[in-house]
Parts: structure tokens; sequence; C-alpha cells
């Protein structure tokens, strides 16, 4: 049952069932858990200049994950082709190289009077950077298809500030807006298949209504927070934990287009 539930999905370069998504959804919120009380024991403030300077190790991750699609296609060899590059295996390596970024910084600052979020976002993007090169070709076509679809809906959500929806969440639909357009549009127009259990249960219907399972979901959730949530530490970690869960999947989708894997 072991080796059904979890170990061949990530064999299969990371198939997901009922099984593996419930128990990697409880791991994922004990998870950030412990590392909102990690934060909070390093007396991280966590605020925009936190979460810009995590946005290169989500582009670490999502480059690494196409590395190990493409190598599962057959266009690259070596490391890739570990399936520690899969979930789980994946978000355990981003959270090492994230922490161990994390700590330099403050290392550096302590001593050297360095902001920590720079050091961090310049080691980040170095880390990015030396994955870029790796990525065995790229058509720009699929991912300006998704960029189009992702920047009406951002339209949208601005506009929606008129009517008092902060910056925050604009941002955090906008990802999502991503994520969903990436997919649909790699289902449709592409032929791929979608890995996760209730996505693929309701594209099976109609592609179209993943956009409508995001924001359904998102919209309660982001209303919920602000109602009953304080300004401060633990709501601005959630948002930005909602906002990863989004960005991530809708990158990698975007850059895997980019490369037909």
């Amino acid at each position: 049952m072991l080796y059904d539930w979890f170990i061949e999905p990530i064999l299969r370069n990371g198939w997901f069932n009922p099984i593996n998504t419930a128990v990697y959804g409880i791991l994922l919120v004990l998870g950030s858990w412990l590392v909102f009380r990690l934060l909070t024991r390093l007396e991280i403030r966590i605020d925009l200049r936190f979460a810009v300077s995590l946005l290169p190790f989500i582009g670490w991750a999502c480059i690494a994950r196409v590395l190990k699609d493409s190598a599962t296609a057959g266009l690259i060899n070596g490391i890739f082709s570990s399936p520690i590059w899969v979930t789980p295996g994946s978000y355990l390596l981003t959270f090492g190289l994230a922490l161990s970024c994390l700590l330099i910084s403050l290392l550096l600052q302590e001593n050297f009077g360095i902001a920590y979020w720079k050091t961090m976002l310049i080691l980040g993007t170095v880390s990015c950077l030396g994955l870029v090169w790796m990525v065995p070709r790229f058509s720009p076509i699929p991912p300006l298809i998704v960029l189009g679809i992702t920047g009406i809906w951002s339209c949208l959500w601005l506009f929606s500030r008129k009517l008092g929806m902060s910056w925050e969440n604009v941002c955090i639909l906008s990802a999502h807006s991503l994520d969903a357009s990436a997919t649909v549009t790699a289902v449709v127009l592409f032929g791929y298949l979608e890995q996760h259990v209730l996505p693929r249960l309701l594209m099976a219907l109609s592609p179209y209504s993943f956009f409508l399972l995001k924001f359904f979901v998102l919209l309660p959730v982001l209303f919920l927070l602000d109602r009953w949530t304080e300004p401060g530490q633990l709501r601005t970690f959630l948002k930005i934990v909602i906002l990863i869960l989004g960005l991530a999947p809708g990158l990698r989708s975007l850059i895997r287009l980019g490369v037909g894997v």
C-alpha cells in the first residue's frame, strides 16, 4: 500500500491520488506552522521585504522541477533524473536551500549590518540563475499565451481595488490566475494531463472549471483571513503561503510549456 499510494506516484514524476494528497496537505499545514515558529524565534519580520526575498527560491524550485520533467522526457541526464526532485522532495530541497541562505544572511546582518533580505535576495537569484543555463530549450509562444490570459484576470483584480480589495489579495489572486491560466492552456491547447486530484476531476467536466475552483475557494479564504485575523505576522505569513501555493505551480507550468515537456 505504501508503494501504491506514495512511492509509485513519485516514480511517475509526481502523480497525485486522494491518499498522498491528504497526507501532503497535513504535512504542509504542520510544516507551515513549524516554519512560522522558526521565523518568530529568529525574530524575522514577516513583511513585503521578506516576501520579495523568497521569490528567487520559488523560481529556483520551479526551474529545478522543470529540469526533472526534462530528464523524465529524456532531454537531459544527470542529477535531475532522481525522484528527489518530485514532491515532497522538491519542497524539502527548496526549504533547505532557503533556510541555509537565510541563516547566512542573518549572520552577515549581525556582523556587518547588511540587511538580511538583501543578502538572501542575492543568494537566491544566483542560485536561480545557476539553473537557468541548464534549461534544454525554450519556446516563448506558449508562455506568452498564458501571460496574456493571466494579464486579463489581473486587470480584473486590479479593478477590484476600487471595491476595497487590498494589494496583498490582488497579488495572491493574480498568482493563482497564473496557475489556472497555465493549467487550462496546457490541457486545452497542448494536451497535457492534470496531476492533482480535485482539479483533475473538475477538468474532466470542463477544463475551464479550474478557474471557478480557484476563485470560489480563494475569495472566501481571503475574506475570512482579513476578517478573523489581526493584521501582523501571522496573517502576512499565511498570505505568503497562499501566494506560493499559486505562484509556484503556475510558474512551473509556464516554464514547462516553454520547454515543451
